[in-house]
């Protein structure tokens, strides 16, 4: 979306792409939309973060865990976690309010494509409020919890606070 052009232009042919559009799809909508382009599993990574994991161990554990999606949470933090793991399951995503959960989503995760079978019919949507609850109720998303600290980059200051905690 923003500037995918420069990425674009950066990457040129090593790099599959695909646009929203004139307008934003969701999480949810602008995956959909990639949809032909995935593979049966996939890893899904927020442009706005980052985490150093071995990627390897999560496929593996994601394997382990017959699960349709694995959320890479960190439980080390102390405020704004979102999510609620319990025997390496997550049982609850609540961004909103933030009540009863203990741990955070780092913005990757792992899936099959038949996640995207849970699509509602509209064109614009998120998975975190469309698709994640129904894997949840479906007792689908396993967690795979880091001890990493993530880092979100979305903001000049986050990006600041990152370069500081690697000098």
């Amino acid at each position: 979306g923003h500037l995918g052009d420069q990425i674009e232009k950066y990457y040129g042919d090593n790099m599959v792409y695909s646009y929203d559009g004139d307008f934003p799809l969701g999480t949810g909508g602008a995956l959909k939309k990639a949809e032909p382009l995935l593979d049966d599993e996939f890893i899904l990574i927020n442009g706005d973060t980052y985490l150093n994991i071995d990627y390897h161990d999560l496929i593996s554990d994601f394997h382990k865990s017959n699960k349709l999606a694995m959320m890479v949470v960190y439980t080390k933090r102390k405020k704004r976690n979102d999510v609620m793991v319990k025997d390496k399951e997550i049982v609850r995503y609540d961004k909103k309010t933030r009540k009863n959960v203990n741990a955070v989503w780092t913005g990757v995760i792992v899936m099959k494509k038949e996640v995207l079978k849970l699509s509602p019919k509209k064109k614009i949507f998120s998975l975190e409020y469309e698709i994640f609850p129904k894997l949840i109720k479906k007792r689908q998303l396993a967690a795979y919890i880091t001890k990493n600290k993530f880092y979100p980059i979305g903001r000049p200051e986050q990006i600041e606070e990152f370069y500081q905690s690697f000098q």
